[in-house]
């Protein structure tokens, strides 16, 4: 499993969001910048994703829960 990541403002996150529903993306949004989030084993639809690994997980995320 990994997870991928990818920042950039809310509405354009959002679109990318919209056009893959077929997708787990998950937005997390601050002041000023947003993050999208995609866990999968598939390869991510990101142009230019930060990747991680996941080597635990306890859990389901979702649109409700926070990361800080």
């Amino acid at each position: 499993m990994k997870l991928y990541t990818t920042y950039g403002t809310y509405n354009y996150l959002h679109q990318i969001q919209l056009n893959h529903t077929d997708r787990n993306l998950l937005i997390f949004s601050g002041d000023d910048q947003s993050i999208l989030m995609e866990e999968t084993t598939k390869e991510t639809i990101f142009q230019q994703p930060n990747h991680y690994r996941v080597l635990s997980r306890s859990g389901e995320l979702s649109s409700n829960d926070f990361l800080a």
